[in-house]
């Protein structure tokens, strides 16, 4: 078998730094493309997200660098509600005949592949985060019965019938 020849030249170590940032500073060709002030600066734009799509990002992961110095404090991926969180237990119904009053929010299969992932870092409160926004399911009003507000608001409303 004959060898492909190679046309990947190796640049000398002090050239390949000369592009990057300072270490632990990120990537910026990391596919994070989005960059906040702070975290609370992060922290309103996902909960602008979340109110004008009418999704619910959850935490699925968290971790910080394994690296010696870190490369970063802390990443978080943040994945839509409706994601299939399959390394949960499943939940065996003890009443399998009483039906649910809001259909299950997890999508069958794969689920939602929406996510948003997030790092902070080290000496800044630089927040640098990547949004896929690609849903598997209708987002607005219809998914308003399968997010956090919209179950709270089915709450009230089942109160106040109730209640008069």
């Amino acid at each position: 078998m004959a060898q492909r020849p190679s046309f990947q030249v190796e640049l000398p170590y002090s050239e390949k730094l000369a592009d990057r940032a300072p270490y632990g500073s990120g990537d910026f060709d990391d596919g994070y493309t989005l960059e906040f002030e702070s975290l609370d600066h992060f922290v309103e734009w996902r909960n602008k997200v979340e109110e004008e799509d009418t999704v619910e990002f959850v935490k699925g992961d968290s971790h910080g660098s394994k690296a010696d110095p870190p490369r970063f404090k802390e990443h978080v991926k943040l994945v839509c509600a409706r994601h299939n969180r399959s390394g949960r237990r499943t939940y065996v119904k003890k009443y399998p005949e009483r039906q649910r009053m809001v259909p299950k929010r997890t999508l069958g299969g794969e689920g939602c592949p929406a996510f948003i992932a997030y790092k902070t870092y080290h000496n800044t409160a630089r927040v640098r985060a990547m949004y896929h926004s690609q849903h598997s399911h209708e987002i607005g009003l219809a998914n308003l019965q399968f997010t956090r507000r919209g179950r709270k608001a089915t709450e009230e409303e089942r109160k106040r019938q109730n209640a008069g």
